[in-house]
Order: C-alpha cells, then structure tokens, then sequence
C-alpha cells in the first residue's frame, strides 16, 4: 500500500514532515516501509526560458544558449541538442546538481566556451516516458511556453509530492484506505478529518430495478452484493489532479471510468468493477460457483479453465469475471460503452485468494479482499463513485440501487475495564484517557457503568473481537515507547519457564538485558552505563539505536574511554602453553601477546552458507601463507569453525570473531596493523571495506574507490561507457515504482537482485509487471542504501574469468564455459575449462574486456567477471566481482596457476612481472576440467530444486580426462548424481521448451528409456512419433505423477516451467519435492540434459531395429 502526501492531506491537516508522520505511524503500530520524494535528484533543477540561441564558432554540432533562469543576469549554457529553439522553456540543472540517474553537474567548458549547467531530457528527469509523446521522449524536454521561469522543475512537473510506502500487516485491513489512514493520523496527531461529503443526485429517470437484476447463488463466497448504473456515459480522461492522486498510489490513469473505481477502492478500502451494460446478457449479475472447465475470458484478452471452487460474476450465458480479481473480456468498458454498471461486493476472501494464485493473477482488489473488506461500504463506495463521474459531467445516474444482502453483518461490542487493561500491559493508564483513544479511531462507547464499558466496534475493524485487542489499540496510540518492558503483571518466570521449558537463569538473564534497554535508553552519553551495557553484551549498534545516535559516534566515545574488550585464549584439548586462538570478552586480563613485527589482517568469509563456502577459505588460506613467507605477521578473523583457516596452526593469530565492523575495529585498535585484506574473504569480508575505511583502517589490496566503481551501478555504468564495453541494458532502483518504471522502459523479462550480495541471493527473472511487484514487495528491502537491480534478461552462453590485476598489468589463467545458459546462477552451473563452443573471436573480446575493466575499476588483487555472448557472438559484461570467487580454486587447479598467492603478491606490492608473468593469456591446457555443482535438496526440506539466479547448490566436484565426455562423466559421478543408463524418464516440459526438449527426449527413447509425461507434453511427443504414456496433472487432482516417481522407476525427471504460468510452477514445484524425497534426479535446464545425454551415450549401447 502506498500513497501520497497531498492525498492525506485533502483530508486532514498536519504540519508534520513526511518522515515526521512517517515515524510516528510507524510507532502507533501502521509501519511505514519507505519515504518516497519522486522529485528527488531535481533540487536544484529550475525552469528556464532560451533568450539567444547561436551556433558554436568551434563545433559543428555544439550551440550555445542565453538563458534565462530568474537570477539578476543570464547564464550560459552549451547544448548539442538539436531540438531546442529561441523562446522555449525548459529544465535546466544548475551548477551542483545531481540527477535522478546519477549524473553531478559541474561547471565545465565545452570547445573554449563556459557552460554553467545543463538543458536537460525526459530521461535525465527520469519521467515516465510511456506518458509522453513521442516527441517529448527524446531530445531536450520542452515545457509550455507560459511556464514561469526560475521555478522548481519538478513543481511543474508534478513530482512535488512525497509518496509514503506502506508495510502493513494483513489484520489491518482498514488502513488498506485513504479514509482509514486518515482516521489513524486523527488519533495520532489530534487534528480533525474533514471527509467529502459523499452524495450523488439521481438525475436518471430510469429505475434500476426495473431493467437490472443482481443474484448471489453462493452466499458463502459472497455476502452482499450491490449495483448503481449510470447513463449517458462519456468516456474520456480523468481529471490530472485524480491521474496524480493515482500514480502516488502506483496506479496508472486509464480512462476517467475505471480511473475512479481505483480511486475509490484506494481512498475507501473497497474494490469495484465497472461493466459495460449493452454487453451484459439477460441484463441480470449472479455471483456463482463456476462450473468446472467453463471458459473465461478476462480483462487481459487470456481464456481459462475455471475451476469448481472459484468465484465468478456471470450473466445469464456465461461468466463475465473472475470475481474480486479481474473482469471479463467482453464486457470492459471501451470508448463506445455509453452505459455502465458499477459493482460493490464482499467476495469471501480465502477463495479470492486460491483463485488469484491458481491464475497468478494477484491486484490491489485482490488484495484487500483477501484480508477482509468492510460489507457496509458498498453502497458507500458506488454512491462515491457515481458522484466523482457525475462531478466530471460525464454520466447521468440512474434512480436506486439494487443490493443484495442475505445476512446483514451484526454489530461487534466488547466489554472491559480499566483495571483489566492497565493489569495487561502493566501500566496505570487513566480511564478518560483510555476512553479519548478508544474513541478517537471509531469506537462508540454504549455503556460506562461502574468502571464497566462497553464500546461498539467500528464496521471496518474486522480485527478487534475481545478485550485483548482493546488493550492493543490503547497501548498502541498511547505509545509503545511510554510503556516500560516487564513481564506481565502477575506472570512469574516460572510459569514462563513451563510454557517454554527456557531453564529460569537464561529468562533471568533475558529480563536483565531487557530491563537494562530502559536505562540505557535514559542516559544518553552516560559512560558508566555504557561499560556495564557493553558488559551485557549490547553491540555498539544496538546502543545507536537507542541513542539515536550514528555507531561511529557509539565506537568514538568507547575510544575516548579506551572502552575495548580483551581476548582469552580458547582451551585447546591436549595442548599446553600459548595458542594464539582467541575470542573477545570485556573482563581485565588480555592473553593475547602484541608483537613488534609487521601484521597484516585478512578477513575470513564468515559461516558457511549457500553462495558463501569453503572454495573462499582456500584464498584465505593461501594469503595467509604467502604473507607469512613475506615476512609480516598474519592474523585472520573468522568464526567459523569448519575451515581450515580456523585451525590457530594456519595463521601466526587467529581471532574467532563475528565479521562485524565493531569486531574487526575492536582487533584492529590492538593489534594495531599495516591494513586489512578484505578482497579474499568474498561478499561478507569485502562489504566491510567501506565502514572500515571510514573509520581509518587501511584497506589493502583493492580499495573503496574500486569496489564502489565495481558494484554500485551508477559507477559501473559510468566505467562501462567510458571503457566502450556493452553491458544488458539496466538500472538501480530504490523504490516499487521506480522498479516498474524501469522494468517498463527495459522491456520484459528482466533479471532482478540486490545489490551488495553474494550467491545471486533475491536474483530472480520476472515476465510482467505483476511478478515485479510481488518480487519487490515480498523478497527484498528495497531502499536508498540498499537499491534493487534491474537488467534487461539476455539469453546466451554464460562464460566467466578469474583475473589478476596489478594496475599496470592483467593476467587471465583461463575462461571457462558454463554448460547451462543464462538465468542459472554461476554456482549452480557446469563450469567447463577450456572453452568448448565459443568462438576465438568472443573469447579475444572477453580478454580485451577483462584487461580494460582491472586497469579501468583500479582492482589490486583478484577480480571476477561473468559475461554473456549471444547467438549472433555479442559479448557482454554482466557483473564484475572486486573479490575472489568461488571459481578460484578450480580454476588454479585446472591452470596450474596458484591465483590466490599471485594476487596476495600483488597485494603485497610484487608486480606480475616481478612474479615472472608477462603475457594476458597462457596458451590453453589440452585436457578437459569439468566443475559440476553438488545440492543437499533432500537435507534442506523445502527448498525448490528449480535452478534459477539465485544459487542453491552447497559444493563441487572436479573431473577431467583428456576427452570431454569423459571428464563430464567423472564429475558428475563425484558430485554424487545418481546416473543410470535405464529405467523412465518423466517429461513435463513448458510450452516454449517443448521444441527444444524434443531431440532430447527422443535421445532418451533411442537409449531405451520410457517415456511418461504429463498431457500436453504427451501429446506434443506422440505427434512427433515418440511413444509416450499420459500422466495427468496434479492440478487436475491426480496423483498419477506422485505414484509413478513414488514407485521406484522413474530415472530421471525433466520439468521446466514458464514465468508466466502460476499454475505450471506450482505443480512442478511440488513433482520437483516429490522426485527429491524419493531420490530421483531432477533437472529444470535442458542445457544440464544434454550433456547427461553426451555422458550416456557414450556409455550405453545403443537400442535399433534391424532394418535401421
């Protein structure tokens, strides 16, 4: 839920600052997610008039412009757009300005003449280009000539609104509205709603109950059902103020129709659909059951197959909607509909939510009926409606309405007292108090006798049934921060210890830590109360917080006190005397010895995790080594016990500490070293670089200013285009609707992922805007210091390389080939070395780009780039890693060179070719090196064995062999596959694999394989002359496919699926759980199929007729 400042406030007036009102919501329990200001990046962008225009003396192309922009004199500009003219009015960035894409605008000089800024275009401005016309959306932006000049651009261009991003939990279904978090921000602030006054003139001769009939068939699916038709509608635009109203709540203008069933359903809570009445057939709505496999056709021109338990609207023929979730084709409203049926209902919503994800067809109506909307809206929402229209002169309103509502919904009471409230929350709230609050939000309090109240429920508080929500209600707006952490009144630790079984001195620990919050919250710099707290074990982070304060200023003040902890050695069975293997604790005696020598620090990768294993501990491994043979002290930091660098034998100090920055600072202030390697420890160790910096710390090997250029995709960008190398088309985004914009402006499918991570966590490819959504929604925080990244998906050969760079040299030891194309993470993928289908030609384009990006991002140590090369041998870059890889291991073994100790050499200030490196590119080895990804899908119970972006494999194994096939076979064998060369193989394959699957299948057939699929991959194969038994689908309520994997022969199983398709994923998902527990090898890439086919062929003989 999102929506605009402006919109709150045609309702409600406050002073409060955006943020303001954003944390104070936030406390009162109704979470505010994000602060959106669409106008960021425009400050110090102003409106101004081209007084002169002449051309360049220097430049053919270049012009240069006088131009007013409301300051005592003109300014000049120089421009080569082509497109500009004396007299108009656009935007001009000032000098200091940075734009919404990035761009800083400085004072400069172009050909000898001074430009003091910049004319700017729609997508510098980055405005939503599928709103504009065509002229506008290239070239200078031109405003219209009246424009005042020296304004604010964006005051004009509408983006001077602030849009609040809401979180909001699914049992307040009322904020779900304008209206209902209006009435929060009443109750917050104390300032008094003024709502429209909501009344429509029936200026319609025509009765509605006499051409027009509403039936619910199924009252349990639909409670109440209400209808107002309009006449002499006039299709057309919706007035701009109500178009900014909806783009604030991420809702594009259609047509002034179905623009104001949206901005009802925002501002009430409640959805609506509008119909065409010419269209509706035996003029007569009925909500019913749909009967199973009757045709729908909806609102996005796609026909389905209903199923029994959904919920339609249908006329006296056919269905006309999927009720709650979209419309019916052929009753839209279009530019000749003159007559509208509006409808207003309470759908029930467990089944609106079944059906919206049987058909992946999830919306904001949808939405708001699936956690409950309120039945005494719907004449209220329709007589909103028709007055909007009416307001608009576009319609006529027809006399009454036709409502349908078998069993009103019966008013809610909750009785309680002031004592069972304050006993609750262990406070001493006064009555009126309570009574203010209760009231303030809808409560109608009916009796107050004796301390006894009784209140009614508000009709749209759905979640308030008992004394226990009052109590919530009243803790929440009279502040959360008011009421001290205690255990309930009269609730004994040891009754908590019976209902949890935690031993009593952990909870009498947990109450002390609790307690101590309150304090430390109270004194605020207090260094006494700080030493105790961080003897409690508050981070320095947890103790900013409170203070609200920034961390460093938390750590400076620690500084200040020499406030740091000590480090005890770990007890070393059978070991005696000093092992340097510590862990920290804030007591007096510090066991750890600090020697005269020289140190160098490298972080370790912290706990193993998918994407993050033990392939970064062996460059930890080898550094520490090469540092030691150096001559410095080398100490690493890392807790995770099952790496071979946290064996104390490996490092001259070991500290077994958590990969924080206030842990690592804490190290460095003792042992005091020449730098920190964060390069080698993969994402965990290298996102530290940045804090640590800024903090003081040297960073040794590739620094911030590099790993910035590598990661953050202004700068990338920026790198990419001056290096001239071509990267899929994409942007960083840090909001919803800055993501679908840009997905919009890109064109589906796109790749989207988190920046700053590893093992493409989050990474997913998404078709449409729907899937866009819910990704940003749902699967990451999506902020300004955590932007979302998203790229135009390219289907290719993926290759990728490990580099050193020394900054004045390259070297790649070899680039390897992944089996599967793109859209399968790195990880999960068969990595080959060398090459095996790629051309010389591409692969002298990924060593050119390779050398340009090492020298040009300014890497000192290891890097890795992944690339894409497409059918017509294309070469893009897709990311580069300022770190070590996960392929660093493999490849050094493949390559016989040791990439983790040349790059610690480099590190250490030992040139390439001081090692005795000269050229880019060795010559190739001639021997096949296969990396096959191992997965723990049967360990890890849920987890889909789909193969996507984000990696999911938890190992590797190596084979090789001087022919491929063989090395193939050998590291599939060893990553544990279970390969057979017979039994079934079970097909369900995607409409647009099928053509491709099929060689692969009838591979399998001429192996003498059986063949079992599911229907439409069945009868695709039958047609093509492959004999296949039918499996129905688990959709259809079968469990065919269930037995047939459960009855122990079935070889393998090959199910891919299409990102459009909700349905189709969900039955794969399951068959995929089904072949894991019963141990049945499943691939989801066709590309991973055939090399299983070039490994079994040539191992199996072959099955042919005689005559063949």
């Amino acid at each position: 839920m999102q929506v605009s400042i402006k919109w709150l406030k045609d309702y409600i007036d406050f002073t409060e600052t955006p943020e303001q009102l954003a944390d104070k919501l936030t406390m009162a329990g109704i979470p505010v997610e994000n602060v959106v200001d669409p106008g960021e990046g425009l400050e110090k962008v102003v409106t101004g008039r081209i007084e002169k225009l002449e051309p360049h003396q220097n430049s053919d192309h270049l012009q240069i412009c006088t131009m007013n922009v409301g300051l005592a004199e003109n300014i000049i500009i120089v421009t080569g757009a082509q497109n500009v003219a004396e007299g108009q009015v656009v935007p001009v960035a000032m000098v200091g300005a940075h734009l919404p894409n990035g761009m800083k605008i400085s004072k400069g000089k172009l050909r000898g003449v001074a430009s003091n800024g910049m004319l700017c275009s729609a997508q510098e401005l980055k405005l939503d280009l599928e709103k504009l016309p065509e002229e506008q959306k290239t070239g200078i932006f031109i405003l219209p000539s009246d424009t005042p000049v020296g304004i604010p651009a964006k005051d004009v261009l509408g983006l001077n609104d602030v849009v609040l991003e809401f979180e909001l939990t699914a049992n307040r279904a009322d904020c779900f509205s304008v209206f209902g978090l209006v009435r929060e921000i009443a109750a917050i602030t104390g300032n008094k709603p003024h709502f429209p006054e909501i009344k429509v003139n029936e200026d319609d001769n025509t009765k509605l109950n006499d051409i027009f009939s509403v039936e619910i068939a199924d009252p349990d699916l639909c409670s109440r059902f209400s209808t107002r038709m309009l006449k002499n509608v006039k299709i057309g635009p919706s007035p701009e103020w109500m178009q900014q109203r909806l783009e604030g709540a991420g809702i594009r203008s259609i047509n002034n129709v179905v623009d104001v069933t949206n901005f009802v359903m925002i501002e009430l809570g409640h959805p609506m659909h509008a119909y065409d009445y010419d269209k509706i057939t035996g003029k007569k709505l009925i909500a019913r059951r749909a009967i199973e496999g009757e045709e729908l056709h909806t609102l996005d021109d796609t026909s389905r197959k209903a199923k029994g338990e959904m919920l339609v609207i249908a006329d006296s023929e056919k269905a006309a909607g999927l009720a709650g979730i979209m419309g019916g084709f052929e009753t839209e409203i279009t530019d000749t509909t003159t007559t509208v049926v509006l409808e207003s209902a309470d759908f029930y919503g467990p089944c609106i939510r079944r059906t919206a994800r049987a058909c992946g067809l999830s919306s904001e109506a949808s939405g708001r009926f699936e956690r409950g909307v309120d039945s005494e809206t719907t004449i209220k929402a329709l007589d909103r409606a028709a007055q909007l229209l009416q307001e608009m002169g576009a319609c006529t309103v027809c006399e009454g309405i036709v409502d349908v509502y078998p069993n009103p919904k019966q008013a809610n009471y909750v009785t309680f007292t002031p004592e069972q409230i304050n006993n609750h929350l262990g406070t001493n709230i006064a009555k009126d108090v309570m009574l203010n609050i209760i009231t303030s939000v809808g409560f109608d309090v009916t009796k107050d006798e004796n301390d006894e109240i009784t209140v009614k429920v508000p009709s749209w508080r759905n979640d308030v049934t008992c004394m226990a929500d009052i109590s919530e209600e009243i803790a929440r707006l009279h502040g959360f921060d008011k009421i001290k952490s205690t255990l309930p009144n009269g609730v004994s630790l040891h009754e908590i210890f019976k209902a949890t079984m935690i031993t009593e001195y952990f909870l009498e620990s947990f109450k002390k830590i609790v307690d101590y919050e309150t304090t430390l919250a109270e004194n605020v710099g207090n260094k006494e109360i700080l030493t105790t707290a961080k003897k409690m074990g508050f981070s320095d982070q947890y103790i900013a917080k409170l203070w609200k304060q920034d961390e460093v200023a938390v750590y400076n003040l620690r500084k200040e006190m020499n406030l740091f902890p000590v480090y005890k050695m770990i007890e070393t069975s059978g070991c005696g005397g000093y092992i340097p293997y510590f862990y920290s604790t804030y007591e007096k005696e510090n066991d750890s010895r600090i020697s005269d020598k020289k140190k160098i620090i490298v972080l370790g990768s912290g706990p193993i995790r998918i994407g993050q294993g033990v392939e970064f501990d062996y460059s930890t491994v080898h550094a520490v080594t090469t540092i030691k043979k150096f001559g410095y002290e080398s100490i690493i930091i890392n807790n995770n016990p099952e790496t071979v660098s946290t064996d104390y034998t490996t490092s001259d100090k070991l500290y077994f500490e958590p990969l924080t920055v206030e842990d690592v600072m804490n190290v460095v202030e003792l042992e005091q070293p020449l730098g920190v390697i964060a390069s080698l420890g993969g994402q965990t160790a290298i996102n530290l670089a940045e804090p640590l910096m800024k903090r003081g710390v040297t960073i040794i090997g590739t620094d911030v200013a590099a790993i910035e250029k590598a990661e953050n995709r202004d700068s990338f960008e920026h790198i990419m285009t001056q290096l001239g190398i071509p990267q899929p088309k994409g942007q960083a985004v840090t909001n919803i609707e800055a993501g679908v914009k840009a997905a919009a402006e890109i064109g589906y499918p796109v790749l989207v992922r988190p920046s700053y991570v590893l093992g493409g966590r989050a990474m997913q490819i998404v078709a449409d805007e729907n899937q866009l959504r819910t990704y940003l929604k749902t699967a990451v925080a999506i902020n300004e210091d955590q932007p979302v990244l998203v790229d135009k998906y390219i289907q290719g050969k993926e290759l990728e390389v490990d580099a050193v760079c020394d900054g004045y040299d390259v070297f790649v030891p070899g680039i390897m080939e992944h089996v599967e194309r793109t859209g399968v993470h790195s990880g999960d993928s068969i990595s080959v070395y060398p090459t095996f289908s790629v051309s010389n030609k591409a692969k002298g384009k990924i060593l050119e780009y390779t050398k340009k990006l090492g020298l040009g991002i300014g890497i000192i140590g290891l890097f890795n780039i992944q690339f894409i090369v497409d059918k017509e041998d294309n070469v893009y870059v897709i990311e580069v890693n300022p770190r070590s890889s996960r392929t660093v291991p493999f490849l050094s073994k493949a390559t016989g060179y040791s990439l983790a100790d040349i790059a610690t050499l480099v590190i250490l200030g030992k040139t390439l070719k001081e090692q005795g490196i000269f050229g880019l590119y060795p010559d190739e080895k001639q021997r096949w090196y296969v990396k096959v990804p191992a997965f723990s899908f049967s360990k890890l119970h849920g987890m889909d064995t789909y193969l996507s972006p984000e990696m999911k494999s938890t190992g590797e194994a190596i084979g090789y062999d001087n022919k491929l096939n063989r090395a193939l076979y050998k590291a599939l064998q060893a990553s544990g596959m279970n390969i057979q060369n017979y039994g079934t193989v079970l097909a369900t394959i995607a409409d647009k694999d099928k053509e491709e699957a099929l060689p692969l299948i009838r591979r399998f057939y001429e192996l003498g394989f059986n063949i079992e699929a599911t229907k439409g991959t069945a009868d695709f194969l039958k047609e093509h002359g492959i004999r296949t038994r039918t499996r129905k689908k688990l959709s259809d309520g079968s469990e065919e496919i269930f037995d047939s994997i459960r009855q122990g022969y079935v070889s393998y199983v090959i199910n891919t699926r299409d990102i459009h398709s909700a349905a189709s994923n969900s039955d794969g998902q399951e068959i995929r759980q089904c072949a894991v527990e019963n141990n049945v090898t499943v691939f989801t890439a066709l590309d991973t199929v055939r090399v299983l086919l070039d490994v079994l062929e040539e191992t199996t003989l072959g099955i042919s007729t005689i005559d063949a």
